[in-house]
């Protein structure tokens, strides 16, 4: 009888996938940073191990990734860049020569397609998926960063399978063109959602009917795990507090990404100042970013803490860059005060109240697109004129007093946000599922 071949089963290696993420040029400003490391670590839970293919401008900082499989390629916002400032200058020269005009943004986006486009595809190419880590990216005020964004999305989207841009804060948007640009980039995408309460849902719904399915999800670094306790009380020693004793978390940084806020130090002392005598607390100030973009917080702390009459009432934390540990020591607070969007991202994740004094439109969408998902106490205030800070004096009054309700019905609120936090990335895993490799 013929002997039966026994086959062997064999074993297939299935390869990770490989995940382009846009991180929006974060470069030392640790909100940003906790949004790519939030983002990557959901994004190997739901996805599995994965590779993870990162721009980098450079040698400019980015935070410890060493948990992760990176693979660092040359930032395509530098080949954009490039290309619009050649643009300048051919258009500029053209112009002189009165042989051609190039305005708007439309023109632009098609020259710096044809002179960067091939670069970049090529670190697209082989890539499952695209990822953009939430940003605040798309308004008037960075007109060309917007363009820039919907330039890349548009070079992304053929060259992968999934295309997903998460947690977005979008606004304000009165630039007709732009809004146009965004409209037909974000019909091309797969998924599309939001990290603020109602306005980018709304700004995007102004835009008519759209192929990508979109929903509001809170911020990326809401779901970051924060450090062990051990770890946050020596840190926090390390700030000069006494072991377990309250104290109100503080932030203000040297610009609003539209203006100088030098002239607001003085109210800004004032406030920090009513803040620490009205509820007899300590002051500690969070230095949250180290870089060009965003400013050195620490010097914005002293000289802030110049112009109060009691400046020893203001502590500063150690600069610090593990972000897991800062959302943890900023979660022991009584509340939180300033401006820092991700002071309050912090706080407000683990149940702390926040008083978001700001300045400013660009801001002002963040803010209070961030305080809409609370009820009173919680409350944004514009402090650049005396009607806002007048009712930052009023938030910080309302806190006093308040009892363990105020972190309960935080804490309940919260819910409804971690229920929604990873609906971008759970989707972005069944639909690779689905269109197979």
């Amino acid at each position: 009888m013929p002997q039966h071949r026994r086959l062997r089963r064999l074993e297939v290696t299935v390869p990770p996938y490989r995940v382009f993420v846009d991180h929006g040029e974060a470069y030392g400003n640790l909100g940003d940073e906790a949004m790519l490391v939030s983002a990557l670590a959901r994004l190997r839970r739901h996805l599995g191990d994965c590779v993870f293919v990162i721009p980098r401008e450079g040698n400019r900082p980015l935070p410890p990734l060493g948990s992760f499989a990176v693979e660092h390629v040359p930032s395509p916002f530098v080949s954009f860049a490039r290309a619009s400032a050649r643009l300048e200058w051919l258009t500029g020269r053209l112009a002189r020569l009165r042989l051609m005009r190039m305005d708007g943004l439309q023109w632009r986006l098609r020259a710096a397609t044809a002179l960067a486009k091939r670069e970049v595809q090529s670190h697209l190419r082989g890539c499952d998926a695209f990822y953009g880590v939430g940003a605040a990216d798309f308004n008037d005020f960075n007109a060309l960063g917007a363009a820039y964004k919907c330039w890349l999305y548009d070079v992304a989207r053929p060259l992968v399978r999934v295309a997903a841009v998460s947690a977005q804060g979008i606004g304000p948007v009165r630039n007709a063109e732009l809004a146009g640009l965004m409209r037909r980039t974000f019909d091309r995408l797969d998924l599309l959602s939001f990290r603020d309460c109602r306005y980018s849902a709304e700004f995007v719904s102004s835009l008519g009917a759209l192929s990508c399915r979109t929903r509001i999800v809170g911020d990326e670094a809401f779901s970051l795990t924060p450090a062990e306790n051990a770890a946050r009380d020596r840190y926090l020693a390390e700030a000069g507090l006494s072991p377990d004793e309250p104290f109100i978390a503080v932030h203000w940084r040297a610009t609003d990404y539209v203006q100088e806020t030098a002239w607001l130090y003085s109210r800004v002392a004032k406030i920090f100042q009513a803040a620490s005598r009205r509820h007899g607390l300590p002051l500690v100030f969070f230095p949250m970013s180290y870089d060009v973009h965003s400013r050195h917080d620490d010097e914005c702390c002293a000289a802030i803490r110049q112009l109060m009459d009691e400046p020893a009432r203001l502590l500063m934390a150690p600069p610090n860059r593990d972000v897991a540990l800062v959302k943890a020591a900023i979660g022991a607070s009584r509340f939180t005060l300033g401006l820092s969007y991700h002071v309050h991202v912090f706080g407000l994740s683990q149940g702390v109240p926040a008083i978001i004094a700001y300045s400013g439109d660009y801001y002002r969408f963040k803010s209070e697109g961030l305080a809409g998902f609370y009820a009173a106490p919680t409350a944004a205030a514009d402090i650049a004129d005396a009607q806002g800070e007048a009712g930052a004096m009023r938030a910080i009054e309302a806190l006093r007093g308040v009892g363990p309700e105020v972190r309960e019905d935080i804490v309940t609120r919260n819910r409804s946000i971690l229920a929604s936090n990873d609906w971008t990335i759970a989707e972005m895993s069944r639909l690779l599922r689905d269109r197979g490799r």
